[in-house]
């Protein structure tokens, strides 16, 4: 591999406070065991654009990412939906609501509803 296909981690609320800085095409990688999805939680960003590369070095990046114990996390578009599904709910949501959220759709595939969540 010619470059390294990740960038330096960095917790996830960084991410999210410069999400427009985030290449469309870039995906964040987090450690393979994550179990619960926090806004610590060190994300890696790909470096270049899948779009731009060959079959082979797709698969190399995946073969690496699978050997140092990463997996695709989240894109950026992913990440908005989820930002912009909170705020049609609450437009005054906490950091607290967007981990939870986050987290909610990392485990379920689903968007959060914010009316049905106690606590």
């Amino acid at each position: 591999m010619e470059t390294k296909p990740f960038g330096e981690a960095k917790p996830l609320r960084h991410f999210i406070d410069h999400l427009a800085e985030l290449p469309r095409w870039s995906g964040l990688y987090i450690s393979a065991d994550e179990a619960c999805i926090s806004l610590d939680t060190a994300c890696h960003p790909e470096t270049r654009d899948s779009h731009d590369m060959s079959e082979e070095e797709i698969q190399e990046v995946e073969t690496f990412a699978d050997r140092i114990g990463l997996r695709l996390f989240f894109n950026r578009d992913q990440l908005e939906d989820i930002v912009a599904n909170l705020r049609q709910q609450r437009s005054d949501f906490t950091a607290e609501e967007l981990a939870a959220a986050i987290d909610f759709f990392w485990q379920h595939d689903a968007f959060i509803d914010l009316s049905r969540r106690i606590g």
